[in-house]
């Protein structure tokens, strides 16, 4: 197979989603693969088989997916969210963000099929009644980037990992680390990426916040920080419902114990077996401090969650499955 990527930038959605399977599909012998970035081109449109577009929106896609008819090639359309049911929440708020459902569905009529990275997001396009071919495709998980390095800290890190499209996640889990806070001087709070606002202005000295780090360095990061207990909170909405479950993949790959939300993909990880430590309702803090004050429990969670990650997400034995979905609408 050929295929073309049209990734809406270099961010993290595009690398889960275009960069990293494109990599082994092309390593693995089973596609010849190019990707563009924020733009595509007549000429690798011409070169390839299949053109997958990466959650691209705007009246130029549709003269793409045209041109593709036209020319006599498949197009997939790739989402990584639940754009059908967006939060309320102030980072979502932008203008002309009541158009992008609209705008999302209409593309996806125009697709041969569409594939999706959760099953959140499948059953919104099921209810949106968008009859087209439907492929999940989790996200899958390259572990050679992922290693620990022998890094030690004076205190206690516990920490969460993101991009900033997270104030509700984050927002439900200030009171319960505010307990921890008040309660274990040894404790420091650890955020790459985004932060609550009202921690760091309550306690300056005890949190530290690393501002953004591009997807490729991330791993680096991560695992120079490497925190004690990685906190992986979701706002219970459909929105985050269909959200992947990329954060557990990258605390597990370090072997750092998770404190979850039992909600969405991380509810379905946890009842397929995941081990962590996962809240129901706002005890936060006692599940954060039961793993403070227990060792042993953190590191079996840590060793038995990379177990359980590696053997289940593992790109390099999954991306089979990518490649037979595209070449079902090769061949449809």
């Amino acid at each position: 197979m050929k295929i073309y990527y049209v990734a809406v930038d270099k961010g993290a959605l595009s690398y889960w989603r275009c960069v990293l399977p494109g990599y082994y599909l092309n390593r693995k012998g089973l596609a010849e693969v190019a990707i563009d970035f924020g733009r595509f081109l007549k000429e690798y449109v011409d070169w390839a088989d299949l053109v997958v577009v990466q959650r691209v929106l705007g009246q130029s896609i549709k003269h793409l997916i045209e041109y593709c008819h036209m020319t006599k090639k498949k197009v997939v359309y790739d989402l990584d969210d639940n754009l059908f049911n967006m939060p309320d929440s102030p980072e979502y708020r932008i203008e002309g963000a009541e158009k992008i459902p609209i705008q999302c569905k209409e593309i996806m009529l125009m697709c041969d099929a569409v594939s999706v990275s959760t099953e959140g997001i499948y059953e919104a396009i099921v209810k949106e009644c968008i009859e087209v071919r439907r492929f999940i495709l989790l996200n899958y998980f390259d572990f050679t980037q992922w290693a620990k390095l022998n890094i030690q800290h004076d205190h206690f890190l516990v920490g969460w990992a993101g991009g900033h499209y997270h104030v509700q996640d984050l927002d439900m889990v200030v009171p319960g680390l505010k307990q921890i806070i008040n309660g274990n001087k040894h404790v420091t709070l650890v955020f790459i990426g985004a932060c609550p606002m009202s921690l760091i202005l309550d306690h300056p000295n005890r949190v530290f916040l690393q501002e953004f780090v591009p997807v490729e360095v991330f791993p680096k990061t991560m695992a120079a920080m490497r925190f004690d207990i990685g906190l992986a909170p979701l706002f219970p909405t459909e929105f985050a419902k269909s959200r992947s479950n990329i954060r557990l993949l990258q605390y597990s790959a370090l072997e750092i114990p998770s404190v979850c939300s039992y909600w969405g993909e991380y509810a379905r990880m946890v009842d397929d077996g995941f081990p962590c430590m996962a809240v129901n309702d706002d005890n936060w803090a006692d599940c954060i401090q039961e793993l403070i004050d227990n060792k042993e429990k953190r590191q079996y969670i840590g060793k038995e969650a990379y177990k359980f990650v590696i053997e289940k997400f593992d790109v390099n034995k999954n991306i089979q499955i990518w490649a037979n979905a595209y070449e079902e609408v090769l061949n449809s």
